[in-house]
Formats: structure tokens, C-alpha cells, sequence
């Protein structure tokens, strides 16, 4: 992909929101989601082996209770939520819309829920 940011930079980015409040606020990189996958990888093996290692993490109802047991817990919803296409994210994207969707601010139903793209800016 031509025109990417300096990996280095995007690194220290990444290991700076996993350390911090990791709301990946927009930083004007360009990185592909794959380069993002590695330096995760790198930054946090741990985290890369309990999501490997645990095949449910793909079972939509599975996916749809961690997000109503989190909301339920910490009394509200994200302000937004960036996930990929995948079946297992339709439910949760639905509950977001539906939580979100009498909020005043610039986020509100449909603006909460963003899609990754393989190759995006990070967190517009």
C-alpha cells in the first residue's frame, strides 16, 4: 500500500493507546489492518493468544452477552465502537445503534458503529 506512515510511528501509537484509555482517537496514520494485526502481536502476545486460543470469540450470542454483561456493568455504552464485518459483531452493532440512538452528540445511532476497512486510517 503506497503513502503508509513509518511503522515505528505506528507502533509507538499502538503501544501507547494499549497502555492508556485505547480509544485510538485519529492520528492521521495510514497503516493496513494487517500491519496492525503484527504490531499487536508484538505489543501485546498475551492478549493475541487468550483471543486465539478461545475459538467463541466468533459465536455471535457469545460476543452479543460480553457486550450486554459490559454495558450492564459499567452502567452505558461506548461513545463508538470500530469492529470488522464479521457475523459475530452484527448483534452488538444493533445493541449499539439502539442505545446510542437518542444521544445529542456527533455519535449518536448509526454514527456509533464504524466498520474497519482492510486499508483505513486509524480510528477516523
Amino acid at each position: 500500500m503506497k503513502n503508509q506512515s513509518d511503522l515505528e510511528e505506528v507502533l509507538a501509537f499502538v503501544q501507547h493507546e494499549i497502555m492508556t484509555n485505547g480509544q485510538m482517537q485519529d492520528t492521521g496514520l495510514v497503516v493496513s489492518q494487517d500491519s496492525i494485526r503484527r504490531i499487536i502481536k508484538l505489543v501485546d502476545p498475551q492478549g493475541v493468544e487468550f483471543k486465539t486460543s478461545h475459538p467463541e470469540k466468533t459465536d455471535p450470542k457469545v460476543v452479543a452477552s460480553y457486550f450486554i454483561k459490559t454495558v450492564s456493568g459499567i452502567g452505558g455504552c461506548p461513545e463508538r465502537i470500530r469492529a470488522d464485518r464479521g457475523t459475530e459483531n452484527v448483534s452488538v452493532e444493533e445493541m449499539q445503534m439502539f442505545l446510542r440512538r437518542n444521544h445529542p452528540d456527533s455519535f449518536a445511532g448509526e454514527r456509533s458503529f464504524l466498520l474497519w476497512k482492510k486499508h483505513s486510517k486509524l480510528a477516523h
